[in-house]
């Protein structure tokens, strides 16, 4: 059913009812869904994929991540999400609705959010604006085309977003215990076996194993050494539910005096969403770094201080920036489970920078 379906969203005609134009219709995958590309919209629609982060296993887990997708951009993004589709199937074949709700009622599905939920005449889409491609940060920074003046423009609607946030309420115990969760997960996923090599295999990836090691070490001892600040920065208040997944590809930096957008804000899992806002700042700082501009990420952490009134320790950042690191090799090791394997090499020597820039971090001293 799910091929079927496909095949009908992959075809220009199909979007007719809707009344979005579009000559052609261009496909991305993505480990948790598809997204169809027309001339000035987009359309996401989610895998029915379940894992311990998320589950979208049925149609009505789907529907609410949408509306919870829709529900959340609005702070970030607003007039880019601009509602749901509703895929259902006709004795004729599928069809598209549109399904237009306020944002503040779009996380109450209209179907029943139950396990046993398993319908296959319905599904649901995110329907989107389409953002120029050339504006987004990660091509402009390519381009060698960002200007200090846009990334004041991102940081002051960074730290609005934060300070308006709700507060991530935890005891300084249940954080750390969190963090630790974390880079155990990070170590898990980052063996040997996570990087597809053969016993004895020496080379490159061998010695990014080894750097691996070293660099998850080295953050265990920074994690240890930063508790005292860590619960500081709990006491005092600072975790909030961000964006849960800052990077370069998902900020678009129109010329002003539009305002930066940010899009893809992590929908399917609260939890993932409760951060420090400097940790939000270490995770795209890291891309900024990997893409060539790390003066982006320098000038965002400087303002954003300045803005918030706010400045952590300079070890916590350390320890934040490696954790960060560390999460990007994991994920992009996570490609070599359903990759072609003539694109090993290339997650490999991804997931190799990120290890270094972990062990960077981690072996800093304070200047």
């Amino acid at each position: 059913m799910a091929g079927v379906l496909l095949d009908f969203l992959r075809s220009p005609e199909a979007y007719r009812a809707l009344g979005l134009p579009a000559e052609q219709v261009e496909v991305i995958e993505t480990h948790h869904a598809w997204v169809f590309l027309l001339r000035e919209h987009v359309l996401k629609m989610k895998k029915p994929v379940h894992t311990r982060w998320l589950d979208f296993s049925t149609p009505a887990r789907r529907e609410a991540a949408c509306r919870e997708e829709l529900r959340l951009n609005q702070a970030l993004a607003p007039g880019v999400y601009l509602g749901l589709v509703q895929a259902s199937r006709a004795p004729a074949g599928w069809v598209l609705q549109r399904i237009d709700e306020p944002a503040a009622e779009a996380a109450a599905p209209t179907t029943p959010a139950t396990p046993e939920d398993t319908n296959p005449t319905i599904d649901w889409l995110v329907l989107m604006r389409r953002l120029p491609a050339q504006r987004m940060l990660d091509q402009l920074m390519l381009q060698g085309a960002v200007c200090p003046e846009g990334v004041d423009r991102l940081a002051r609607v960074l730290c609005a977003f934060w300070s308006g946030a709700r507060r991530a309420r935890l005891t300084p115990p249940a954080w750390r215990e969190r963090a630790e969760e974390a880079l155990e997960e990070n170590a898990r996923g980052l063996t040997r076996e996570a990087w597809a090599l053969p016993r004895g295999e020496a080379g490159p990836w061998g010695a990014a194993v080894h750097q691996a090691e070293r660099a998850v070490a080295g953050c265990r001892r920074l994690q240890a050494g930063c508790a005292r600040e860590l619960a500081q920065r709990v006491a005092q208040d600072r975790m909030v539910y961000g964006h849960g997944d800052l990077r370069p590809e998902h900020v678009h930096l129109p010329p002003p005096p539009a305002r930066p957008l940010v899009i893809d804000c992590l929908e399917f899992n609260e939890h993932l969403r409760q951060v420090d806002p400097f940790e939000e700042l270490s995770y795209l700082s890291v891309e900024c770094r990997r893409l060539g501009a790390a003066w982006v990420g320098h000038r965002l952490f400087a303002r954003c201080g300045r803005l918030l009134g706010d400045r952590p320790a300079h070890r916590l950042l350390r320890l934040y920036g490696a954790q960060r690191a560390l999460l990007r090799a994991r994920l992009s090791l996570a490609h070599l489970q359903d990759r072609p394997l003539e694109e090993g090499s290339r997650w490999r020597q991804l997931a190799a920078w990120y290890v270094d820039c972990a062990a960077l971090a981690v072996a800093q001293r304070p200047t």
